[in-house]
């Protein structure tokens, strides 16, 4: 177990989102105010989903951010989820955590609902 710092200043927030259509990753400071934005619109030529949802664009747009967290020199971060974990999310883990020595203090998991709540409930049964 490690010690975690005593000030909040210490820690940053990574939150990651997807839309339909594209991939968004933020690093922010702990007041929440943004040091680095990249989605995969920027790192691709291409406006099709099918190219920005690649493994190859999203690992393109990681290397700002790991040029980023190392020269912060960022040692604590809290991991915020605003999609469904899937192929993509655990990519972008991964190629930070083989890149650089971080501590993930907490995640932060919410799964975006619509706005309509969900499907319609079945009507009742009649007897």
């Amino acid at each position: 177990m490690f010690e975690l710092p005593k000030y909040k200043q210490d820690f940053f927030y990574l939150k990651v989102r997807t839309l339909p259509t594209n991939f968004f990753i933020t690093l922010t400071d702990y007041k929440h105010e943004v040091i680095i934005y990249r989605s995969t619109g920027h790192v691709s030529e291409n406006r099709k989903k099918k190219t920005k949802m690649t493994p190859f664009t999203i690992n393109a747009m990681i290397y700002d951010i790991i040029a980023k967290i190392k020269e912060l020199r960022i040692k604590y971060m809290i991991a915020h989820i605003n999609t469904k974990v899937n192929k993509n999310v655990r990519n972008v883990f991964r190629t930070i955590g083989r890149a650089v020595k971080l501590n993930l203090v907490k995640a932060e998991y919410s799964k975006p609902i619509p706005h309509h709540f969900g499907t319609r409930k079945p009507k009742p049964r009649r007897l």
